[in-house]
């Protein structure tokens, strides 16, 4: 299914494009174009097939298979749009960020800020070291400020 390899990038991304495009297309328009284009002649309400190019009825197994690509397509058509809505108004967030990081406080010269330093000191397993305290991990994480 995945012809594109990340090493390859310009194969990568147009394998992304195509399938980005791919999710534009409304579920009741699905199997009548693309790569389904010609292989069905009826449909039903939803944009399922439910005869195959010569006019017979398909199997229900079939027609189970052909469900389950119908309630994938809705999901990446819904996420697309989603995704699209999304990124209009992103414009004016941009700018309202900028504005933001423009507005604030800037420290004074010489101030800094505390470095955090935190782990287990002193190694070992809590939950088998029997020199532990009755809390298994007290004392044994700590953090310090420098």
């Amino acid at each position: 299914m995945c012809t594109g390899s990340r090493h390859n990038q310009e194969a990568y991304e147009a394998l992304a494009a195509q399938r980005a495009q791919a999710a534009l297309v409304p579920p009741e328009e699905m199997f009548k174009q693309g790569d389904y284009e010609g292989k069905y002649s009826r449909y039903d309400d939803l944009g399922l097939p439910t005869h195959d190019k010569e006019g017979a009825e398909l199997a229900k197994s079939a027609m189970k298979k052909l469900v389950k690509l119908r309630e994938a397509q809705v999901k990446k058509y819904s996420k697309a749009l989603e995704k699209r809505s999304s990124e209009a108004p992103e414009a004016p967030k941009k700018a309202e960020a900028a504005d933001a990081s423009a507005r604030e406080e800037v420290l004074p010269e010489g101030a800094r800020l505390p470095t955090v330093v935190s782990g287990t000191f002193g190694g070992g397993n809590p939950a088998t070291d029997l020199s532990c305290a009755p809390l298994p991990t007290w004392g044994r994480s700590r953090a310090w400020v420098a």
